[in-house]
């Protein structure tokens, strides 16, 4: 996939922790890893400048909740919580739901 997308070598990790430990290298991040870890990443890469897209739930405590938010804002990142909605569209396809179709595109 990363040669398809020409993305260089120096440029491929395989953790969360690898991308913190380099000088930021784009615009934004998008954390999805699993929910009770979403806190770490923030906390990491928030202080780099990075926008982040954090996948829902935002996190599993509201301890946690309440430090992700308390950090962005510190550093004064773009951040929002998105709803991954791929499969959503599926979903709704195999339902035979009401929704219109169009109202979902595949990326």
């Amino acid at each position: 996939m990363a040669a398809a997308h020409h993305i260089a070598t120096g440029n491929i990790f395989t953790s969360w922790q690898e991308l913190a430990a380099q000088p930021r290298l784009a615009d934004a991040v998008l954390n999805c890893t699993q929910d009770r870890m979403h806190l770490a990443p923030v906390e990491a890469l928030a202080p780099k400048g990075y926008a982040i897209l954090l996948e829902k739930p935002m996190a599993t405590t509201l301890e946690d909740c309440r430090k992700i938010i308390a950090c962005v804002k510190h550093h004064g990142n773009l951040f929002a919580v998105c709803h991954q909605i791929v499969f959503a569209a599926e979903q709704a396809r195999r339902s035979g739901s009401a929704l219109a179709m169009s109202d979902f595109q595949r990326p």
